[in-house]
């Protein structure tokens, strides 16, 4: 991100410029989201440890929760990260393009797992995005904007620590913690069932089961 935006000042080329403008409200839904429940855990940790507040943890818990809302909301970086795709400028193949840089050119064992996970999860992203494009059945793609975004966002995360594990500096722990962030965890978590119709109808009534009729007609 701080090289994007270092190159985005001098001699960035328009490809740098794409990335720079999807990777931006990724970055801070993604931060801004997962920060809340790990300073909350920190603060468990200190639980029984007397006051509490002593620690200051309190106090970035607080601060940390105002982040997902300061930052413009999950919601609404998610339709931003959308309205990038939405674009004349074929943003996929850039991204595709910069996550393919980051992976090592050259085989190590150890890593090939977590590899070939990152290339799935791109091709399953963009698997979803070009269904959702060319289906002949009425879709939504802003309902799953989401778990695009999170998608996204970890898919980047894996493939900056392959890259950080493939250095000939690494440790036994990089490649273990790029493995289990790689392997452990679903990085893309979309079907394109998710966004049609009949699912967000099902959806609605889930939400508004036991509400009067004229709740249930309200824009959600």
């Amino acid at each position: 991100m701080d090289k994007l935006i270092g190159q985005e000042a001098v001699n960035a080329s328009k490809s740098d410029a794409l990335l720079l403008r999807l990777i931006t409200p990724v970055v801070k839904l993604y931060t801004g989201k997962m920060c809340v429940p790990l300073i909350s855990e920190a603060m468990e940790c200190f639980g029984g440890q007397g006051y509490i507040e002593d620690t200051g943890i309190p106090t970035t818990l607080r601060d940390a929760q105002v982040t997902p809302i300061w930052e413009g909301t999950t919601n609404v970086l998610s339709l931003d990260v959308l309205r990038v795709f939405a674009g004349k400028q074929n943003v996929f193949d850039a991204f595709e393009n910069r996550i393919e840089s980051l992976l090592p050119s050259h085989a190590i064992s150890q890593l090939a797992q977590p590899i070939n996970a990152v290339r799935k999860a791109v091709s399953d992203l963009e698997s979803v995005l070009r269904q959702t494009a060319t289906s002949d059945h009425p879709m939504r793609l802003d309902s799953g904007a989401r778990q695009i975004a999170f998608g996204i966002a970890r898919i980047y995360a894996g493939a900056l620590l392959i890259r950080h594990a493939s250095d000939v500096h690494a440790t036994e722990s990089d490649v273990d913690v790029a493995s289990r962030w790689c392997l452990e965890q679903p990085l893309v978590e979309l079907n394109v069932e998710w966004l049609t119709e009949d699912r967000i109808r099902l959806d609605r009534s889930i939400v508004f089961e036991n509400f009067p009729e004229g709740a249930r007609n309200c824009k959600l």
